[in-house]
C-alpha cells in the first residue's frame, strides 16, 4: 500500500489506478476498523487525516477523467472526516524526490504519465 508524495498528474496510469485502489482499502482501514491494515505504515501516517485522503481521492478522479476514464462510483464519504485534518501529513523535500526516483525505476518509458491533451 501506498500513497505517493507526489501530484496525481506525475503517475503513470498504472500507479493511478493503483493508488486509488490503496487508498480506498486505506479508508475502509480508518473508518470501519479493517485490522488487515491497522498497523501498516500508510496507515499510521494518514490516522487522523481523513480530510486529507479524501482530497487525494477527488485529485485522483480529477487526473482520471483528465485522461478520459469516466464512471468512477466509488467516493468516500466525506462526512466521515469528521474534525479529521484536512492538512496532508508532513513531507520533506527529500521525502518527494524520493518519491520521484522511485517512481521512475518502477514505470517502464511507455506507460509514464500520459501528457496532457
Amino acid at each position: 500500500m501506498r500513497i505517493w508524495n507526489l501530484p496525481c498528474g506525475e503517475l503513470d496510469d498504472a500507479h493511478l489506478l493503483g493508488e486509488h485502489g490503496e487508498l480506498h482499502g486505506l479508508w475502509a482501514a480508518l473508518t470501519q476498523g479493517k485490522r488487515a491494515w491497522a498497523n501498516h505504515p500508510e496507515t499510521r501516517r494518514f490516522r487522523g487525516r481523513l480530510g486529507a485522503l479524501y482530497r487525494r481521492h477527488e485529485e485522483q478522479v480529477a487526473e482520471m477523467a483528465r485522461r478520459g476514464w469516466a464512471g468512477h462510483r466509488s467516493p468516500p464519504d466525506a462526512a466521515l472526516v469528521g474534525a479529521d485534518a484536512w492538512e496532508w501529513p508532513p513531507v520533506c523535500a527529500a521525502e518527494i524526490e524520493r518519491d520521484r526516483r522511485d517512481l521512475a525505476a518502477r514505470a517502464p518509458e511507455k506507460t509514464r504519465r500520459r501528457s496532457a491533451v
